[in-house]
């Protein structure tokens, strides 16, 4: 469909970006694209820690129950209970520096 616009000139289909600019419309420019802070980071880093320590709650339980839990060592560099101080002491560290 053709129609007549304000200026007389007809105009059909979608107007262009030159079109619009020259009815006032500004060229709105796509964001940037999202680059995360070192806070960002160590906060995303945080929520890991937490989601892995939430993970493995279960083992230590087993453990408090007198369950032996040797067979999750390997799993966790040979040593579960000190990879898990090792995550608790990293979150820690992350948490004083923010």
């Amino acid at each position: 469909m053709t129609k007549m616009l304000d200026n007389g000139s007809l105009f059909s289909g979608v107007p262009t970006v030159e079109q619009l600019t020259a009815w006032g419309y500004e060229e709105v420019l796509p964001p940037e694209p999202y680059v995360p802070t070192a806070e960002d980071l160590k906060r995303e880093r945080m929520g890991q820690i937490q989601s892995l320590l939430a993970e493995t709650d279960y083992i230590v339980i087993k453990k408090a129950e007198g369950i032996d839990i040797t067979s999750y060592d390997a799993q966790y560099d040979g040593d579960f209970l000190a990879w898990r101080q090792g995550l608790r002491d990293e979150y820690n560290r992350l948490e004083e520096e923010l």
